[in-house]
C-alpha cells in the first residue's frame, strides 16, 4: 500500500509542483499589492492630512477655551457690576409694576 501511494505520488509529481509554485506567487502578489510603493505613498499621504486635521482641531480647542475663559471673566466683571448697581439702591423693584394690576394706576 505504501508502494502505491508513493508511485501516485511521483506520477503526479508535477501537477503538485505546479500547485505549490501558483500557491507561493499568489502569496508573493498579495504582499507585492499590499506594501507596494502606491500604497505605501497613499498610506503616508493620509497620515499626513489626518495629522494636519489634528492640529487644527487641537489649536481650535485651544482658541475657543481661551474664549470661554474670557467671556467668563466679562460676565463676572458684568456680575460685579451690577452687584455694586443693586447694592447702591438705584433698582426699586416696588414702584415697577411687573403683573399690571390696577392698584399701580392708582398709586401713580
Amino acid at each position: 500500500m505504501k508502494v502505491e501511494i508513493c508511485e501516485k505520488f511521483w506520477n503526479e509529481k508535477s501537477r503538485y509542483d505546479v500547485a505549490e509554485r501558483q500557491y507561493y506567487e499568489g502569496l508573493h502578489k498579495i504582499g507585492e499589492t499590499s506594501w507596494s510603493t502606491g500604497g505605501i505613498d497613499e498610506i503616508l499621504n493620509r497620515m499626513s492630512l489626518y495629522e494636519a486635521e489634528t492640529k487644527e482641531l487641537r489649536n481650535l480647542v485651544i482658541n475657543l477655551s481661551k474664549q470661554n475663559n474670557d467671556a467668563l471673566k466679562r460676565l463676572s466683571l458684568l456680575e460685579q457690576r451690577l452687584g455694586t448697581f443693586v447694592g447702591q439702591g438705584n433698582i426699586n423693584n416696588d414702584v415697577v409694576d411687573q403683573f399690571g394690576s390696577d392698584s399701580y394706576d392708582k398709586k401713580c
